[in-house]
């Protein structure tokens, strides 16, 4: 399964069912390496089996939630003492939870720069820090934040080039940037080009 293949028949937006079947006593360090290689990938929707003595264990896990942000923390979902399933806890009766609706004002990195009227950064000329984002996109982000219920961390990358995905798969500037960071959100007026060579 390559999920960073666009040819794959695999999506990062789907549900995926792991059995793990090690039997280490560790087992929980080894899932919670498998969840975070997930969530580098975009990948959300996981929950991963496995057998504890004579009992199967459901695991997922929760990227933001009131207590933790960014995290792959197995979290027990369920378990299937005596033949008969149990949610744990009762609050996750479905068997891949929502977990991207609240963001529980975890931070999120949005890399963008000032570029008017698309986006106008409303500076604090002493502190340097962020008051707002503003301009067309900027305000779309913002609105985001409100409905997702996340905090908008501005990075202004160095240097500002918006970079290119070529043919052979390479990437430049801050679409590699983003590319290889799962919290990262880029906005700026992109288009979307294959340089030939």
């Amino acid at each position: 399964m390559d999920l960073e293949d666009p040819k794959s028949t695999y999506k990062r937006s789907g549900f995926f069912v792991l059995v793990y079947t090690g039997n280490e006593s560790e087992r929980l360090t080894t899932v919670k390496r498998i969840f975070t290689r997930f969530f580098e990938l975009f990948v959300i929707n996981v929950n991963i089996f496995l057998l504890m003595d004579t009992t199967a264990f459901a695991y997922t896990y929760f990227p933001f939630t009131p207590s933790k942000c960014h995290s792959t923390k197995p979290d027990l979902l369920l378990s299937f003492r005596n033949n008969r399933a149990k949610f744990k806890p009762k609050s996750h009766q479905r068997f891949f939870p929502y977990k991207m609706r609240n963001l529980h004002g975890c931070e999120l990195a949005i890399v963008t720069w000032h570029a008017p009227p698309f986006i106008i950064l409303d500076q604090d000329p002493d502190s340097g820090r962020i008051k707002s984002v503003e301009g067309i996109e900027g305000l779309l982000i913002t609105i985001l934040a409100q409905v997702m219920n996340f905090t908008i961390k501005i990075v202004d990358p160095q240097p500002r080039d918006r970079g290119a995905i070529y043919e052979n798969g390479t990437l430049t500037g801050v679409t590699k940037m983003v590319s290889r960071s799962p919290l990262a959100v880029i906005v700026l007026i992109l288009s979307s080009r294959i340089i030939h060579r």
